[in-house]
């Protein structure tokens, strides 16, 4: 098989550079790994290659720890048909994840061996990157599908996250993945966990039947993650520690899920959002501990700040100087004991 592309790409095997050219390329392929490919312009790529249907070509073989795959079969079929013959060999731990979604096998020791999280249908043309947690190589083999079988092409609504439903679309050519809980605020229907590095969104999800938050987190190096709590389009709490992203870290498994903890910050508010002539903030803190209500625009630059000491059980400030504000985005921070706590408000 072949990709026939531009110029100014890089491509990359699994996470090794192969070709990294100015010139037109033909760059050989197979089917048995995970091929990305970098652009600097919008391109169109053309594919061709062999029906596969014979089960050696159908094969993949695992090393401990991540892996590049190819998916050979020429239908979109569900995870847990697609890795069917894997079923014998996965491990609590094992993960499979495209560029967006993930899934992570879970065993819980009394018969429950099933994979959980976003991704739910592995696509024709796609790769994926998956990762064994046993110390032993392993090898599994796709369906093999003749061109007369009776598969049929899943629809998009089928294919889309069903445990979080919505997908979110990483820029990034790497990725984390997280398994997580909420604790210390209760959560309503509708509420997304994200990570943000800086001001970027880097992950979103909504909690799935069994609770937690798949997150398929993006990113090309090592930084810290902020965690925010969004309900509708308000933040309604965020980390006080900062979350470390990795490359193809895994953060947390079904069975022990990572605790985002937003006990602290349960207490603290700002608002309204949107916002027009006033923002009132609202701090728990206790009584005799000096507070800091200040905002800031999304750049970083400090509009306002009050400080105040604080009076049991609430410590209630309203700034009347948010109307001079001009439209856009602004964060409201309110901090005590060396702790500081940030809600996005939307000025219209």
């Amino acid at each position: 098989m072949d990709f026939n592309i531009g110029k100014a790409v890089t491509c990359i095997k699994g996470d090794r550079v192969t070709y990294k050219e100015e010139e037109d390329l033909k760059i050989p392929v197979d089917n048995k790994h995970l091929f990305k490919i970098k652009v600097r312009t919008p391109q169109t790529m053309r594919i061709s290659g062999l029906l596969l249907q014979q089960t050696d070509e159908c094969t993949i073989n695992l090393l401990p720890g991540w892996n590049g795959i190819g998916f050979t079969p020429i239908v979109n079929l569900p995870i847990s048909e697609a890795l069917a013959d894997y079923y014998d060999e996965a491990a609590d731990g094992d993960i499979i994840k495209s560029q967006n979604e993930f899934a992570i096998f879970s065993d819980d020791g009394a018969g429950h061996r099933l994979w959980r999280g976003n991704l739910s249908y592995l696509k024709a043309g796609e790769g994926y990157m998956m990762k064994r947690t046993a110390a032993t190589p392993a090898s599994f083999t796709y369906p093999v599908l003749q061109t007369n079988g009776s598969y049929a092409l899943a629809s998009p609504q089928q294919m889309r996250g069903t445990e979080t439903g919505e997908t979110f679309r990483n820029p990034y050519a790497s990725s984390m993945t997280m398994v997580a809980q909420v604790t210390g605020i209760d959560l309503e229907p509708g509420d997304r966990l994200a990570a943000y590095a800086g001001n970027e969104l880097r992950g979103i999800a909504t909690a799935a039947p069994d609770g937690r938050f798949y997150l398929s987190i993006g990113g090309d190096m090592a930084e810290a993650l902020r965690m925010e709590l969004l309900r509708g389009e308000t933040t309604v709490a965020q980390t006080a520690s900062p979350v470390g992203y990795t490359v193809n870290a895994v953060s947390g498994t079904y069975l022990a899920p990572t605790q985002i903890n937003f006990a602290s910050a349960a207490g603290c508010k700002a608002g309204p959002n949107p916002f027009d002539k006033f923002i009132d903030f609202s701090a728990a803190a206790p009584a005799g501990t000096e507070v800091t209500f200040a905002v800031y625009s999304l750049g970083g630059t400090l509009v306002h700040r009050y400080q105040a000491t604080a009076d049991a059980p609430l410590t209630n400030y309203r700034w009347m100087g948010a109307a001079a504000l001009a439209e856009g985005v602004y964060i409201a921070t309110i901090t005590y004991n060396g702790e500081s706590h940030s809600f996005k408000l939307i000025k219209q």
